[in-house]
């Protein structure tokens, strides 16, 4: 089974590093990427995915304000993990 990933990252250096490691996992699946609020959006209506991976430092929302859309766009989207994680050295 192909999991359905939608990725809400906007720094393409660690867009590539979260697919290198679910490639190193073994996991067969496909990414949509979402930058901007608009995307993700769109994303969660035409892509349905399975499991959403959100950095949570954005430049323009934390990816905590994204929860209140998912969860509006319905059961379909509501049924889809989503976790988060961080670059961010300490």
């Amino acid at each position: 089974m192909t999991i359905r990933i939608l990725l809400l990252e906007d720094s393409n250096t660690d867009a590539q590093l979260v697919e290198v490691e679910l490639r190193g996992a073994g996991l067969d699946f496909i990414v949509r990427r979402a930058v901007i609020r608009r995307d993700f959006e769109r994303a969660l209506r035409e892509f349905h995915p399975d499991i959403i991976i959100a950095d949570h430092r954005l430049p323009l929302a934390a990816s905590t304000s994204c929860w209140p859309m998912w969860c509006y766009l319905g059961p379909a989207a509501a049924r889809s993990p989503m976790n988060y994680w961080s670059s961010a050295r300490t």
